[in-house]
C-alpha cells in the first residue's frame, strides 16, 4: 500500500469562518473550451478535461480572489462521483486539489472555502480527502465541519481510491 488519505465527510452542522473583506469568493462553472480560470501547464489542463467529461460538465471550482489585486489567492476543486472515488454515492459531491497562493496562507481561506462549498451543497453529502502528511490542509479541515469518516489509499489498478 502506498500514502494513506484520510477522508472526511462533511456535517450540516454550521461553522461562522470569516475572512478579510478583501477577498471575494467565486463558483465558477467551467465549459470545454475554459477549463480553469487560473493558469495551469498541460498536465493539469488534461486532468481538467477529464473531470470535464467524466463528470459530464458538472465539476465546478470554486476561486477566491484578492480584490486589491485581482489575483487568485485560493481555488477549491468539485467534483461528482466518478469512478476513481469508490466510496462516494451517486448524488455526492467530492472537494479536492485546493489550493492556495502562498502568500495568502494564515488567511483561513481554505476553511473558508470549504464552508462555503457545505452551505452550497447543502442537500448533498460533501466529500474531502487528504494525504496523511499534509498537516497544513489537516489544519485546515479541523476548522470546519468536516469530520474524519474512514482511512483509504489510492489503488495501483486504475488509480482507484478505496477505504481501508
Amino acid at each position: 500500500m502506498s500514502n494513506k488519505y484520510f477522508y472526511y465527510i462533511a456535517q450540516k452542522k454550521s461553522t461562522s469562518i470569516k475572512i478579510d473583506d478583501k477577498f471575494r469568493l467565486e463558483f465558477f462553472n467551467p465549459s470545454l473550451f475554459r477549463l480553469t480560470r487560473h493558469k495551469v501547464g498541460f498536465k493539469s489542463l488534461m486532468l481538467y478535461f477529464y473531470w470535464y467529461i467524466l463528470s459530464l460538465g458538472k465539476y465546478r471550482i470554486v476561486y477566491i480572489y484578492d480584490d486589491e489585486t485581482n489575483n487568485i489567492a485560493h481555488y477549491s476543486n468539485i467534483i461528482t462521483k466518478i469512478y476513481k472515488y469508490a466510496f462516494m454515492n451517486k448524488g455526492d459531491i467530492f472537494v479536492l486539489n485546493c489550493y492556495t497562493e502562498p502568500k495568502y496562507r494564515g488567511c483561513k481561506l481554505y476553511p473558508f472555502a470549504l464552508q462555503e462549498i457545505i452551505k452550497s451543497y447543502k442537500s448533498y453529502k460533501v466529500w474531502g480527502m487528504v494525504l496523511e502528511t499534509n498537516t497544513a490542509s489537516l489544519k485546515g479541515i479541523a476548522k470546519t465541519s468536516f469530520m474524519k469518516y474512514s482511512e483509504g489509499y489510492k489503488s495501483s489498478f486504475f488509480g482507484i481510491y478505496k477505504e481501508i
